[in-house]
């Protein structure tokens, strides 16, 4: 049995180690590293530039949050970044006067595509549990509103708003425009930071972290009374009690040979045909009001987002009860854990605002 910690050591997790570990000869102030946030490379040359035109300015204040906002606006824009594939997903950034930063896509509430991690001090608006579910349903679609909310519920003032000229199309962030342009975007946008289920649910995500390997059953609800494997039939169902009687007596009496012993014997059950998946044209369901400017495309897009989450939760915790790998087993827990609770907050959304 390995420990929860063992199963898998994220970059984040190692580099956490390594600061956490100064070596004794170094001095007693550990300087803790910032993000590792992906960055173009005209975006670096001009940051470089701007760095040192403002050398003595930014050894006395430290490093702008603009610049780091920026650099991660760009990072989640990035081509081959989780859901830029989908119609219209984007991401929206901001960073309020006192150096917050916060972010919003244009998908569902508290959505983070799989794979997308988010930096340690980066907050997501509508993943935001301070903030009333129902409120945070009204800013579906719409990005530059969710930073907008978010830093209004905090009594923050946005200080600017980071997006490319399409993204922010017509709106208005009541701060100044950031706009990002293709040279801004980097390769890729990997960062290293939390999953989405430490983002969405972090008491879960602690104790998903906690359990080992061979205590993750304890965590999933008890399978209905009656299931069985797939291909599990009761031998009643195979075997015909009195025929197989019947046919051991002609075994036994010689009167039966090995050719007409076979002809005798029951055809196999055929295995059952796998349960189609349906996440695909769920998924459909859910992009298709983005294609839409009706007023009405964020209420079609959160109903549609919440049977997804439902149906997605239910299919994943089938395959984490019947996976065996152990690896493939956490991420399926982690992933069922990250739709449960979406599934828990579109409810309850959607109920306050019916």
């Amino acid at each position: 049995m390995r420990p929860a910690s063992a199963a898998r050591t994220t970059p984040r997790a190692a580099a956490a180690a390594q600061v956490q570990s100064p070596d004794p000869a170094e001095t007693a102030d550990v300087v803790v590293p910032p993000p590792i946030i992906p960055v173009s490379a005209a975006r670096a040359e001009r940051d470089a530039i701007a760095d040192a035109a403002t050398a003595d300015a930014a050894r006395r204040g430290g490093t702008d949050p603009l610049q780091l906002a920026r650099r991660i606006g760009a990072a989640l824009n990035a081509p081959g970044s989780g859901g830029m594939a989908n119609l219209n997903f984007f991401w929206v950034t901001a960073v309020t006067t006192d150096g917050s930063i916060v972010v919003a896509n244009s998908y569902g509430v508290a959505y983070i595509p799989d794979g997308v991690q988010l930096p340690e001090q980066v907050h997501m608006a509508s993943a935001d549990d301070a903030i009333p579910a129902d409120e945070r349903a009204r800013w579906a679609t719409y990005p530059v509103m969710a930073v907008q909310g978010w830093a209004n519920h905090h009594d923050k003032k946005l200080r600017a708003v980071i997006a490319t000229e399409e993204q922010f199309a017509k709106s208005d962030p009541g701060a100044a425009k950031i706009v990002l342009t293709p040279e801004d975007i980097p390769d890729s946008g990997a960062m290293v930071g939390r999953s989405r289920l430490e983002v969405v649910d972090p008491s879960a995500a602690e104790q998903l972290a906690a359990t080992s390997d061979a205590r993750l059953v304890d965590l999933m609800p008890a399978a209905p009374a009656g299931a069985e494997p797939a291909g599990q039939h009761p031998t009643s169902e195979v075997v015909d009690p009195a025929g197989a009687a019947e046919l051991a007596a002609s075994v036994d009496a010689g009167t039966v040979d090995a050719q007409q012993l076979l002809t005798t014997l029951p055809a196999a059950p055929a295995e059952p045909s796998p349960p189609v998946d349906e996440r695909p044209m769920l998924w459909f369901d859910v992009v298709k009001p983005l294609a839409s400017k009706a007023s009405g495309r964020s209420a079609a897009h959160l109903r549609a987002f919440r049977t997804y989450a439902a149906y997605a939760q239910e299919a994943l915790l089938a395959e984490a009860r019947t996976e065996v790998d152990l690896d493939v087993q956490r991420s399926a827990v982690a992933d069922w854990l990250y739709w449960k609770r979406i599934t828990a907050l579109l409810d309850e959304a959607l109920a306050d605002a019916s």
